[in-house]
């Protein structure tokens, strides 16, 4: 049994085509699901992705390009908590120090397809 997680918000950063959003907003809800990404066609993919599987937790893509060293978004809901200034990030421990910088702890690391992992952090 999940805990209440009405709160709670993924930034999912680099969304590619949107597939991973359409498959997890609706398993996790009520967390509200916010892809990112800054290529265009792939935005345009996110959002055809959403109009044919729609879910009310999953928002439309925000433009956001973790390279640059501060994060613009033009969505005042959205509080960022820490920034990357160098990308990709391919070490787990790099990882999990820089955002233990900005007091959040590392509670799990789920395997997915393809080599990539889910990190799970917590507020502390």
């Amino acid at each position: 049994m999940r805990p209440p997680l009405g709160g709670v918000r993924v930034l999912e950063i680099a969304s590619g085509t949107g597939q991973h959003g359409v498959f997890f907003a609706p398993e996790l809800k009520p967390i509200k699901w916010l892809p990112s990404e800054v290529n265009p066609l792939l935005q345009a993919s996110i959002l055809a992705w959403e109009n044919n599987f729609p879910s009310d937790n999953l928002f439309p893509p925000l433009e956001l390009d973790v390279q640059k060293s501060v994060w613009s978004v033009e969505n005042p809901d959205l509080k960022l908590p820490f920034c990357l200034q160098e990308f990709p990030i391919t070490a787990l421990e790099e990882v999990v120090a820089i955002v233990e910088l900005e007091n959040f702890r590392l509670v799990e690391v789920i395997p997915m397809p393809a080599n990539n992992l889910s990190l799970i952090f917590q507020k502390i």
